[in-house]
């Protein structure tokens, strides 16, 4: 019975099992957002792109760090950090977020991803809407696996 219930979770293995998503504020304080949380108290977007690391269109589901900020009181930084699980990070200017949208996001193509789907969170531009993004340099802020999001006024100095 017991092995039958390991291989159940493994099988099942949701986000919702996940490491909240670690939210570090100017301020020095942190937030942990839970899954479950970031998916019912923050307004859902949605868009299908094109990638390069994909041969077809994807769709994804997601949230606004503009929402973010505003559901939990943070002030608007001036850049973010997002740092991925194996310690990958990118600065995104705050500007390219408000102009862009682009979304956090918790599923593609209708399902929640995994770790190894580059889940559970992932940074992504629509590159359909806004063709001038389809470029290395923002291929390289569009993290995938992120466990934390930093909210700064300063650049990190990343290269």
């Amino acid at each position: 019975m017991t092995i039958r219930l390991f291989i159940l979770c493994l099988i099942i293995s949701t986000p919702a099992l996940t490491k909240p998503l670690t939210l570090h504020l100017a301020e020095g304080k942190s937030l942990q957002l839970p899954y479950s949380e970031i998916e019912n108290r923050l307004p859902i977007y949605s868009f299908s792109t094109s990638l390069p690391w994909y041969a077809d269109e994807q769709s994804f589901v997601g949230f606004r760090l503009q929402d973010l900020i505003q559901q939990y009181q943070i002030a608007t930084p001036a850049y973010i950090t997002l740092s991925a699980l194996n310690d990958y990070r990118a600065d995104v200017d705050w500007s390219d977020i408000t102009h862009f949208n682009p979304i956090i996001a918790y599923k593609r193509n209708g399902r929640e991803m995994r770790v190894r789907e580059k889940g559970p969170y992932w940074f992504v531009f629509d590159l359909k809407r806004y063709p001038a993004l389809d470029n290395h340099i923002y291929y390289e802020k569009m993290v995938w696996q992120i466990s934390d999001i930093r909210f700064h006024n300063k650049l990190s100095g990343l290269k």
